[in-house]
């Protein structure tokens, strides 16, 4: 046994992925296969009637920067209480405040609407599909497990906290 499945398997640390290399891998996919096996959905939106290829492109581009405006103020809230933003390190602090009041995992949900946004701005009807089992896994191995280090170390104070705030932005 590894010295990250000890770590897993001890259950004092949860070994969370990095977002940014995630990220990068589903849109390699994603495009590979927009290339391969084309969709056309989403490129199909500019030919409709009436509406310009820039307000699918603007949408998204409005989209992924609110995504990446969402991860950033989930990383400020983490620093400015002296949290390990570091997602591969436990957690010390329960931050209960600024954008975590919306959702307890604003850098999950950020990259995910980025994603969104990547998607829609450059037509890649596959990014759309991927992304779904992305926040399947995403959910099931990573938030989980979080959430259950979090009230193992927490107790109570996380309880009620998850009670209050979403895991996403609507959905508890």
């Amino acid at each position: 046994m590894n010295r990250v499945e000890a770590f897993w398997e001890s259950g004092e640390i949860v070994a969370f992925p990095r977002l940014i290399p995630i990220s990068v891998l589903v849109v390699a996919v994603a495009s590979l296969l927009q290339w391969i096996l084309p969709i056309g959905i989403l490129a199909d939106i500019a030919f409709v009637e009436d509406v310009d290829w820039i307000l699918p492109a603007a949408f998204g581009l409005v989209l992924g920067l609110g995504g990446l405006a969402l991860s950033h103020a989930g990383h400020v809230a983490l620093a400015r209480r002296g949290a390990d933003a570091r997602t591969w390190q436990p957690a010390t602090v329960l931050v209960v405040d600024g954008v975590f009041q919306w959702t307890r995992n604003p850098g999950y949900l950020g990259m995910l609407l980025t994603l969104v946004g990547i998607a829609v701005g450059f037509s890649l009807d596959w990014l759309l599909i991927l992304i779904v089992p992305l926040w399947l896994f995403l959910d099931s191995a990573v938030v989980r497990p979080e959430e259950f280090q979090l009230e193992q170390r927490f107790g109570r104070a996380y309880q009620v906290y998850t009670r209050r705030a979403p895991r996403y932005l609507f959905v508890h």
